[in-house]
């Protein structure tokens, strides 16, 4: 394996466009120094702390914590030290990426419906006194078909996580 070669500024510039739509439509509701170092990593095989500084302004701190984050999760491994004495990290899997986000973004969705759930739990208690007010039924049906995904997202979840769990062992 070479050392980690840097880009020109095009490919530099293309790289954080990529990045920024993995963070906005792919890990929604992860932090953003976490999701942003693991979106570094799906647009390149290997990855230092220094590196990682330079691309993404965070830290040394912030990205060594998350990196500890992401090697305790499983989501990189450390590959080896350069010759200039950094530990050069790895993405184990793209897919395994991905999957983490993606089940980080259900679950975030999933706590939503939970409490969606409880709010029109609510307005059907005290119905009588809202059917009154505008937009309550409007409201309501929303609040309803928002409602009856919670089953979904269950099976949905549990899919996910039985996924991870075949990607973690092999």
């Amino acid at each position: 394996m070479k050392e980690i070669q840097e880009f020109g500024p095009n490919v530099k510039k293309l790289e954080r466009e990529v990045v920024q739509f993995i963070q906005e439509n792919l890990f929604i509701g992860q932090k953003n120094a976490f999701s942003t170092i693991k979106s570094y990593f799906i647009t390149r095989k290997y990855l230092t702390q220094g590196l990682l500084e330079k691309l993404t302004d965070f830290s040394r701190g912030t990205i060594s914590q998350e990196i500890n984050t992401m090697l305790t999760l499983g989501i990189i491994e450390k590959k080896r030290t350069s010759s200039t004495g950094e530990i050069i990290y790895a993405l184990k899997s793209v897919e395994y990426g991905f999957l983490h986000g993606f089940l980080n973004s259900t679950k975030e969705i999933n706590s939503l419906t939970e409490d969606v759930f409880r709010l029109k739990q609510e307005m059907e208690k005290e119905k009588q006194k809202l059917t009154d007010h505008e937009g309550f039924d409007e409201i309501f049906e929303l609040l309803e078909a928002f409602s009856r995904t919670k089953p979904l997202l269950s099976l949905l979840l549990d899919e996910l996580e039985r996924e991870m769990e075949n990607l973690n062992v092999e």
